[in-house]
């Protein structure tokens, strides 16, 4: 895994758990993305930097959201393409 992997299943652990309903903490994030909670901790910096998380809330910015929904899209559009090959 590159060190960019790990900042966008962060993103993606926050878009499921706040789809869910769910509260985010560093623990929920690292089962969820499958990281320690080293990487969740330094991806959450990489994020806040960014714009796109509150690193201490463990929630997305609207930009963070906006990112995340769109990566998740792209995802399952190349899910989609995946089946039909």
């Amino acid at each position: 895994m590159t060190p960019y992997h790990a900042p966008v299943l962060v993103l993606s652990a926050l878009l499921d758990l706040a789809r869910a309903g769910r509260r985010a903490n560093a623990a929920s994030l690292g089962l969820r993305a499958r990281l320690s909670l080293a990487q969740v901790a330094d991806s959450l910096a990489h994020l806040e930097a960014r714009g796109l998380v509150d690193a201490r809330g463990c929630r997305l910015t609207l930009g963070g959201l906006a990112v995340a929904t769109s990566l998740a899209a792209q995802a399952a559009r190349v899910g989609d393409l995946a089946r039909v090959a």
